[in-house]
């Protein structure tokens, strides 16, 4: 009987293991000083000519965490994000920024620097890019949201005003190891408004049954071994 315990929990656990690594911007964000890049994610800013730079300062002091573009006061630490590290709501300036949310404020339209989370493949596979673009201020002002592949624009130039939020539904995505992925929020005509971005990566994984598939099988001889050993 213990056989059969055994193997019913292997099966179980190899369906979890099948559906796939899950990256998210929040939960892995780094709260280590220095690691820009860390892992997948790169926390950095936009030039109007495209190219990417890390931010370069790192701010832990409080509960809510920050990349900003240097240490300082307006509007040097700008274009900036910030998360709370555990994915829980958080009021930043007066904003309420939704739990699962990287907070994204690009610099003022004078600077022309975009706020900008890479993501960089680890491996070659398929990916699946899932969630959204959020602005935060009704109050009038406005951003424009983007997402890029190796410089290639899939959302491009979208209108974030109002309440809107941008769906970003980038699913079978076909990268090899070191590609990029960028999602970047532009100034309108203020001086870089609160965005909120929440993200799912999942990779997933090829050459094998579909999870579903295997779960069922999996978890049906299982079934079908402990009623045996019943009898």
């Amino acid at each position: 009987m213990r056989i059969l315990r055994t193997f019913f929990i292997v099966a179980a656990f190899q369906c979890m293991l099948i559906a796939g690594t899950v990256y998210n911007p929040v939960t892995d964000f780094s709260i280590n000083p220095g690691a820009n890049p860390d892992g997948v994610w790169s926390y950095g800013k936009l030039s109007a000519g495209g190219s990417f730079t890390p931010l370069g300062y790192f701010d832990g002091s409080g509960a809510t965490k920050y990349w900003e573009n240097a240490q300082g006061s307006y509007p040097v630490y700008f274009p900036y994000m910030a998360v709370d590290p555990t994915g829980g709501a958080f009021i930043e300036d007066t904003y309420s920024v939704p739990a699962g949310s990287l907070y994204m404020t690009p610099g003022p339209s004078t600077i022309s620097d975009w706020i900008d989370i890479r993501f960089t493949a680890p491996a070659t596979g398929i990916y699946d890019f899932i969630g959204q673009f959020e602005f935060l201020d009704p109050g009038g002002y406005d951003d424009f949201a983007y997402a890029f592949r190796n410089g290639t624009a899939l959302i491009n130039d979208v209108h974030l005003i109002g309440s809107q939020t941008v769906p970003i539904n980038l699913t079978g995505e076909s990268l090899v190891a070191g590609d990029l992925m960028d999602f970047a929020i532009q100034a309108g005509t203020f001086l870089g408004d609160a965005n909120a971005l929440q993200l799912n990566v999942t990779q997933e994984q090829t050459g094998v049954p579909e999870p579903s598939t295997f779960c069922f099988a999996a978890l049906s001889a299982a079934c079908f071994l402990i009623r045996l050993r019943r009898k």
